[in-house]
């Protein structure tokens, strides 16, 4: 009994919790099991083993029986409306079947919370990351438990039955009507903001304060707990109150990651305090997030939850540094902390916002946070509230242009590792001396990061969806051609601070959609427009109009223009076209030219368009790539940007037909995701991002 008891002692949760942690990490970044085996291997007798390994396997068990689940083909049965999603021209309604849940786009306004609908049609899974350090779908729906979406051939109402959330759709159809501020939305409801907020916040990096970390539930509950004290409620009362809130939340916000979190560690601390467990914080912040793990194991899918594992260690680990402090100076430091430890996370940071914005943030988060609950306890207060939002915003956005922005691009997860483990080497050395010489090291080892990163050749053809965006990258030029969605993160994922040509080749959205984003974030050297198209929006700087015949010079790279050679009635006829040489080989750009100008190119330039590599014009559309035009050309490899499943059908069949007659190599980016010729490589120069 003495030696079971020995075996399953429950001391130094913390530094079991440390070792789960670099366990589960290790899973996913191989290169961390090291790091993981020579810790557990020094801590091991400091902890049960026995209840690591049984955390461990347990969530372990839970993610295999997760990511072995069955996924129909095709889906025909009655499934269950669990929420409602309003966008501008549609809705999005969650739907779930058996333990699946899967999205499905509708006509707005039809279905309601409850809805049993008899369903049938193909179910599709969403990809992977196709970028580097980009936006990855995948795991941003199954960390939401979302499997896929489902292509519907054919949607029938069956009944209505309750369900648990119907009165949280309620309320938001309810407060939609009022056409309150949008944060109203994500305070109360956990909705995520508006493009437009969304990237002002994650410019001054604010983001997290309003989505992962909960800290506006956190500052209510604060606010509540001080009126107590000064009305003399006992703590009891206090605690009641305290569970209320937490549990309306958490309703409110669909049990999500962050109010969950907060809940839970609420009751733990109770528990703790009642049963006089003594259990540390750190402990019970380790209890909080492997509890989270094992009963809802898709937020192993979502680096949110290493985000909130890293701040709150860190918060807790560096409580020395501001223990002694109050007030602005306590908030600026733990702010200062918070934003330099996710610096990994980050492709920038403003260094405005780290100054002001731990000062700043927190006024902003109790204001929006308190003024949400009175737009719901007071009728009318919702104009206030506006207001109160439209001052602060104004004030970020004044703060956003005078900001000074470090863009340095995301790391690498090697990078990061090294990152993390340098500010632990600065944390635990006691010598000032030997501090002093890792701080050294450590701004050295960013520095050839940056130069490693400065000399690298390559082009992207950036998988976009149903757009166009390359982006040419050498180490003396930096040449964007086109901007559709993704193009802004892409750059600054990179740490591209800086674009010496900004090419638009023609205005249709589906090429300049993130244009003005780029230009307000990133300092662009020189716009360049077609000279036949007037029908640019305007951009706010000076820009340069070309037509055949021009040239554009960045270091050693050489653009030439080939077209537009006329003024054309048809914007896509009047699209730059581009040839360039880069280490032998020679790439041309077409832009959405179509028949008729590609007539006028083969009649104008002949053989000297022969290229090595070919971007294909018009996504595939077969008003595009004539055979006479394509055997000019003559290409080695093909580059075609499409979106999956687009409702135009690029890249058309008969286009298809086409280019395989010319016994050349295809790349897709609705098959491939991103494509990236990398010139330095030794082996297979093409890099492929593919979605499944």
């Amino acid at each position: 009994m003495r030696r079971s008891n020995r075996i399953l002692h429950f001391d130094h949760l913390d530094l079991l919790g440390f070792c789960l942690a670099l366990a589960l990490v290790s899973i996913e970044i191989l290169f961390v099991f090291p790091v993981f085996v020579y810790v557990f291997y020094k801590l091991r007798k400091r902890f049960s083993i026995l209840l690591f390994l049984i955390v461990l396997s347990l969530i372990l068990l839970r993610w295999y029986i997760r990511d072995h689940q069955q996924i129909p083909n095709y889906l025909q049965a009655e499934v269950k409306v669990i929420q409602v999603m309003h966008e501008e021209t549609y809705d999005v309604i969650e739907i779930k079947h058996h333990q699946n849940r899967y999205l499905i786009y509708v006509n707005p306004d039809r279905y309601h919370v409850g809805d049993v609908l008899f369903v049938r049609g193909e179910v599709r899974l969403y990809p992977k990351q196709t970028a580097p350090y980009g936006f990855d779908q995948k795991n941003y729906y199954l960390s939401k438990g979302i499997l896929g979406k489902i292509l519907s051939d054919d949607i029938t109402w069956v009944r209505r039955d309750f369900h648990l959330m119907s009165l949280r759709q309620d309320l938001i159809d309810h407060f939609k009507k009022d056409e309150i501020h949008p944060l109203f939305f994500t305070i109360i409801f956990g909705i995520t903001p508006e493009k437009e907020d969304k990237d002002l916040f994650k410019d001054l990096n604010l983001y997290h304060l309003l989505s992962v970390s909960g800290f506006h539930l956190f500052l209510l509950v604060w606010v509540i707990k001080k009126i107590g004290y000064h009305m003399d409620l006992s703590i009891g009362i206090q605690d009641a109150i305290t569970f209320l809130i937490y549990l309306s939340m958490l309703y409110l916000h669909r049990f999500d990651l962050g109010i969950t979190r907060l809940f839970l560690m609420f009751i733990l601390t109770y528990g703790n305090r009642y049963f006089d467990l003594r259990r540390s914080k750190l402990e019970l912040i380790h209890i909080t997030l492997f509890i989270m793990l094992v009963f809802h194991i898709e937020w192993m899918n979502t680096l949110s939850m290493l985000m909130i594992y890293i701040i709150l260690v860190s918060i807790e680990l560096l409580e020395p540094i501001y223990r002694d402090l109050s007030g602005i100076s306590k908030r600026w430091v733990m702010g200062v902390i918070v934003m330099v430890v996710l610096i990994p996370f980050q492709s920038s940071i403003s260094l405005l916002g780290l100054v002001l914005l731990p000062i700043i943030g927190i006024p902003f988060i109790f204001s929006v946070m308190v003024g949400a609950w009175m737009v719901m306890l007071l009728p009318g207060f919702h104009v206030y509230y506006d207001v109160i939002i439209g001052f602060f915003l104004e004030l970020f956005r004044l703060l956003a242009t005078k900001s000074l922005t470090l863009i340095y691009g995301r790391f690498d997860a090697w990078v990061v590792l090294i990152y993390y483990l340098l500010w632990i080497g600065i944390l635990i050395c006691h010598s000032k001396i030997k501090k002093m010489m890792i701080g050294i090291i450590s701004m050295m080892f960013v520095v050839l990061i940056f130069l490693i990163r400065g000399q690298q050749t390559t082009i992207t053809f950036l998988d976009v969806g149903q757009g166009d965006a390359t982006i040419i990258k050498t180490p003396e030029c930096r040449v964007v051609i086109d901007a559709f969605y993704g193009v802004k993160s892409y750059v600054m994922n990179q740490g591209i601070h800086e674009i010496d040509y900004l090419i638009l080749t023609h205005s249709d959205l589906d090429h300049t959609l993130e244009a003005s984003d780029l230009i307000s974030s990133i300092k662009i050297k020189h716009l360049i427009l077609s000279k036949y198209d007037d029908t640019y929006q305007p951009y706010g700087i000076k820009s340069i109009r070309v037509k055949s015949g021009d040239n554009l010079t960045c270091g050693n790279l050489t653009l030439q223009i080939l077209s537009p050679l006329k003024r054309s009635e048809d914007a896509n006829n009047a699209s730059i076209v581009i040839k360039t040489k880069i280490n032998n080989q020679t790439f041309l750009f077409a832009g959405d030219i179509e028949e008729e100008a590609e007539k006028d190119l083969v009649n104008f330039y002949g053989e000297q368009l022969k290229s090595d590599v070919l971007k294909i014009a018009h996504h595939g559309s077969n008003t595009s790539s004539t055979l006479d035009f394509l055997y000019h050309v003559n290409p080695d490899t093909l580059i075609i940007s499409a979106g999956r499943d687009n409702h135009y059908g690029f890249p058309h069949q008969e286009v298809i037909e086409r280019l395989m007659k010319l016994n050349a190599t295809i790349y897709r980016t609705d098959h491939h995701g991103t494509i990236i010729y990398n010139p330095d490589k030794k082996k297979s120069k093409w890099e492929l991002h593919l979605p499944f």
